[in-house]
């Protein structure tokens, strides 16, 4: 038990350390706590602020399973970022993760024709045409919107879309503020993308 504690302490140190050095505050309490998966108490407190002058937080989730040859309850912690759209353009949409069975059992989405964007994403919504217009623009640096996406994918974060924000989402606790400002710099930029 005490070991569980000074864990969920330190934990929550550290992650009030990482909101500090990004800027970004931390939810109505001044002292949080990680949970374990031992004990299944809530989850660190959000940080929220702004970022390149867009609403952001990051979060961890917890999602719980159960094993299929002890039928033990476990859980997955996830690290999520996520950067608002001021002012989106066009109709509205959804770019998320493609999963194995998709076309299969539906939720196909419609194709891009961006061959490493469409095997990594679905995307959905009732105009295509805008939507394909948005994520095959390029930035002043040449790059458009659908490569980086998929090169933050490529980093170890899953990502997803929609007319009101962008998420990244990282498997288990991340206090790296390296890591982190990288992803929510990555999100802010893909932002900017879809605003008018």
């Amino acid at each position: 038990f005490w070991l569980v504690l000074r864990r969920q302490r330190d934990g929550g140190t550290r992650w009030a350390e990482t909101a500090q050095a990004l800027g970004l505050g931390l939810d109505a309490a001044s002292r949080i706590e990680l949970s374990s998966a031992l004990d299944g108490a809530t989850t660190a407190r959000p940080m929220r602020g702004t970022w390149g002058g867009r609403d952001a937080a990051v979060w961890v989730s917890r999602e719980r399973y159960s094993s299929r040859t002890t039928g033990w309850k476990r859980y997955v912690f996830h690290t999520c970022c996520s950067v608002g759209i001021r002012g989106p353009r066009g109709p509205a949409f959804s770019i998320v993760p493609r999963k194995a069975l998709d076309g299969v059992l539906g939720g196909a989405g419609f194709p891009t024709g961006l061959a490493s964007f469409d095997d990594r994403f679905r995307v959905a919504g009732p105009s295509p045409a805008e939507v394909l217009a948005m994520l095959s623009a390029r930035a002043p640096d040449g790059v458009s919107l659908a490569e980086r996406f998929v090169r933050l994918s490529a980093r170890g974060w899953s990502l997803a879309a929609d007319q009101d924000a962008v998420v990244a989402r990282r498997r288990g606790v991340t206090v790296d503020v390296s890591a982190i400002r990288t992803a929510l710099g990555v999100l802010s930029d893909l932002a900017s993308g879809m605003e008018r």
